[in-house]
């Protein structure tokens, strides 16, 4: 229940159970019902946003250090063999805009696919594969659309099919403890789950001439 009072301040009645709580878990709820008193526990495999945000090294993002793939090109021998053999992968140098770095890429596309040496390739895979995790199909697509290398597929549904994360985040347990957790919320929001009273005290003028 909501009461706005004639002075204008918020008093949410929480369950009972929360003033046996320390002061700081108090103070902290009081803030929360400032704004919801629809206060819920989610289990911590459920809780995908708490979870993440709580283990900064599995959400960042890997980079390409384009400087370390312009040396490693310069130095890679399946690269030299690529440009002195006829291929399906037609290669040229194109600069990285804002750079003096130049790269060799794939350029028969209408966007260049950089070519990726056999020593970072993981590392490209991984910069792209672990933003959502998504299928083998779905991260050979997403990589081939910006990268370029042989047997880049085979590479790619390799790499996919042995994520440990990806095994996680579609094991049995984990996708029934989400739907059952959807569900949950799907009930909750169909609910009136408070009830707003407004009191509006008129004053007249006070006194007389």
């Amino acid at each position: 229940m909501h009461d706005i009072h004639r002075s204008q301040t918020l008093d949410v009645r929480l369950p009972a159970t929360s003033r046996q709580a320390p002061p700081i878990q108090l103070s902290h709820l009081s803030f929360i019902a400032q704004f919801t008193t629809d206060v819920q526990h989610v289990r911590g495999p459920a809780n995908v946003v708490a979870d993440a945000l709580s283990r900064s090294d599995a959400v960042s993002v890997v980079s390409l250090d384009y400087s370390a793939l312009a040396q490693s090109q310069e130095n890679d021998a399946e690269l030299r063999e690529l440009l002195e053999q006829s291929s399906s992968l037609h290669l040229q140098q194109v600069a990285v805009p804002r750079t003096n770095i130049k790269l060799y890429c794939h350029v028969k596309t209408p966007r260049p696919r950089t070519f990726i040496t056999a020593p970072i390739r993981h590392q490209a895979f991984d910069s792209l594969h672990g933003l959502s995790h998504p299928g083998t199909k779905a991260s050979a697509r997403l990589v081939s659309e910006r990268f370029a290398w042989p047997h880049l597929q085979k590479g790619c549904y390799a790499w996919a099919r042995t994520c440990q994360q990806c095994h996680e985040l579609r094991s049995p347990c984990t996708l029934l403890l989400r739907q059952e957790t959807l569900a949950h919320h799907e009930l909750v929001s169909s609910r009136s789950t408070s009830i707003s009273l407004v009191l509006f005290h008129l004053q007249g003028p006070t006194g007389s001439a």
